[in-house]
């Protein structure tokens, strides 16, 4: 989600459109020569990232409204009618000369070309910058901070890579592996962010980081036997916040309460 009431979405993994609340779409945008393997969204910035189908590369790209769209078929190509107009002259000016130039009957074929695109606004989308990761890695999980402007990367090896979210400039890498011959492993590590605190898990441990001061808050085994799907963090108390489901249906709640990771499983079959 883009703003408040924008939305988008990645198309045959290469193409990107934009829709809002009331179900009005964009044009379809084909901005990547290379496929895409997901999409998401920094909101207060009003860019997106998107991770490339190899998962070697993240690239920023940055998206402008516009007020409304003009069709690009039967004659009626915005880029077409600007040329050799000045380059200065804004927008408005040019949607003046242009509705001053044209008849009714002309502003008739105009509304129903719009009906048959079926889009009623327009975006600009702007490549901004790229992150390529070390070639003999490929990206897992990746998690972003806007408060701290922090992008959070895991990789095959169970490093975790650090970005500065807005200048893509890399920063101090975090491992919670106890050797290096874990780091070595291929494993499937999950991360997530809760405010300052960033949770990490793989096969064998669970374990937190203060993004803030700096320092490790635990890092101990989970004991689950089972592969992990998905991590989710949040302090809702003291007994609960952090949250595993693992691929045999089960829902894991851990709480570090008196210095002790305590957990809570139940299965979803049960209901």
């Amino acid at each position: 989600m883009l703003m408040t009431n924008l939305w988008i979405t990645l198309i045959n993994k290469k193409s990107f459109l934009f829709f809002n609340d009331y179900l009005e779409i964009t044009r379809i945008y084909t901005e990547s020569p290379s496929p895409l393997f997901n999409v998401q969204v920094i909101q207060r910035t009003n860019d997106f990232l998107t991770i490339r189908e190899d998962r070697k590369a993240i690239k920023f790209w940055k998206f402008e409204l516009t007020d409304d769209v003009l069709p690009e078929k039967k004659g009626f190509d915005l880029h077409k009618d600007r040329e050799g107009n000045n380059e200065k002259d804004s927008m408005n000016n040019y949607r003046e000369r242009f509705s001053s130039t044209i008849d009714r009957e002309q502003l008739a074929e105009k509304e129903k070309q719009l009906k048959e695109i079926g889009c009623t606004f327009e975006i600009n989308v702007i490549a901004k910058r790229q992150i390529n990761i070390p070639s003999n890695r490929f990206i897992i999980k990746l998690a972003f901070s806007e408060e701290l402007r922090l992008l959070i990367v895991t990789t095959d090896n169970s490093e975790i890579l650090l970005y500065s979210l807005f200048t893509g400039e890399p920063l101090q890498p975090l491992s919670f592996c106890t050797n290096l011959h874990e780091r070595e492993a291929i494993v499937t590590p999950h991360v997530t962010i809760d405010q300052e605190i960033l949770y990490y898990c793989d096969e064998k441990r669970i374990a937190s980081y203060d993004l803030s001061t700096k320092e490790e808050l635990f890092n101990v085994p989970h004991g689950l036997q089972s592969r992990i799907a998905y991590l989710h963090a949040e302090r809702t108390s003291n007994n609960t916040g952090i949250y595993i489901l693992t691929v045999d249906e089960k829902l894991h709640v851990y709480s570090q309460a008196l210095s002790n990771i305590k957990v809570f499983s139940f299965s979803f079959s049960s209901f």
